[in-house]
């Protein structure tokens, strides 16, 4: 009975390993949120795309002409979703997303604040590029995509969250069991968007399909920088021959490696299904 009590004692008494874990981990978070914070600053706000997402929001603001700057707005509502994510989901979640909620808004002003002082920062000032408004916007619809995807993801390897409106999605989720959390978030950043098209006065369809291309670009690096290229698949066979299935078994490896699987479903008779 001592030793249960010693055991349950110790779980969770911290070891270098969870000490080192945890710095790592917070490292991740901090540098994530940093390379999100970048692209945000540096290419999506300036140039006005409506990508979803709390940023989205704070471009609609703008379109609307209400006095209020984008990165006090981004941390008046990233730090009211925290709340009412920790008020409906608990601490366990909110604890993923403190600290990126807390030092995102942060990194957006100290940003925005280096810009000022380093004006070339801004891709709007690049001498090639003075007058010519439309590759403006291209440009950092495709970097700013790739900077906030590539910050997602890096915050996600270090076991954080980044929040935002995807707490409302959690919360959705959570008490209507057949809303799909993937279809849920897609739904909500299409709305932002379609308004952001609406409120802006010029209803400029390129300048809204430039939001949509970068929000694309994001998720591309996230999968990649994330999930990466690896892919499993599984083969289930019912036999009683069993030397059979193992020399098929050691066949099957052997081309997995040569052919790509594809073309290993139109010539075999075994059904191979992506994990």
């Amino acid at each position: 009975m001592a030793n249960i009590k010693e055991l349950f004692k110790n779980i969770h008494k911290p070891t270098r390993e969870r000490v080192l874990r945890f710095i790592r981990d917070t490292f991740f978070v901090l540098i994530g949120t940093f390379i999100l914070a970048i692209g945000t600053e540096l290419f999506i706000i300036p140039a006005g795309l409506v990508t979803g997402g709390v940023s989205g929001i704070a471009v609609i603001f703008q379109y609307a002409n209400i006095m209020i700057d984008a990165e006090v707005l981004i941390a008046i509502i990233s730090w009211t979703l925290f709340f009412i994510g920790l008020l409906f989901l608990g601490w366990r979640f909110s604890l993923q997303t403190l600290c990126s909620t807390i030092t995102y808004p942060v990194f957006l002003i100290v940003i925005k604040y280096i810009s000022k002082g380093l004006p070339f920062l801004l891709i709007e000032n690049a001498t090639s590029l003075v007058g010519n408004v439309a590759m403006i916007q291209f440009l950092s619809s495709v970097f700013g995509g790739f900077f906030v995807g590539a910050g997602c993801a890096i915050t996600f390897l270090g076991g954080g969250s980044t929040g935002g409106l995807d707490i409302i999605t959690f919360i959705l989720c959570k008490f209507i069991k057949v809303i799909e959390s993937s279809s849920c978030i897609f739904v909500i950043d299409a709305l932002v968007v379609i308004i952001g098209f609406i409120v802006n006065k010029d209803h400029d369809i390129a300048l809204c399909l430039e939001g949509v291309l970068s929000a694309f670009i994001a998720s591309l690096v996230i999968d990649k920088v994330f999930q990466g290229n690896t892919k499993s698949y599984v083969a289930y066979v019912i036999t009683d021959k069993y030397d059979g299935v193992c020399f098929h078994q050691n066949l099957l490896i052997v081309l997995l490696k040569i052919f790509p699987p594809v073309l290993l479903k139109n010539l075999f008779p075994l059904q191979l299904l992506p994990l």
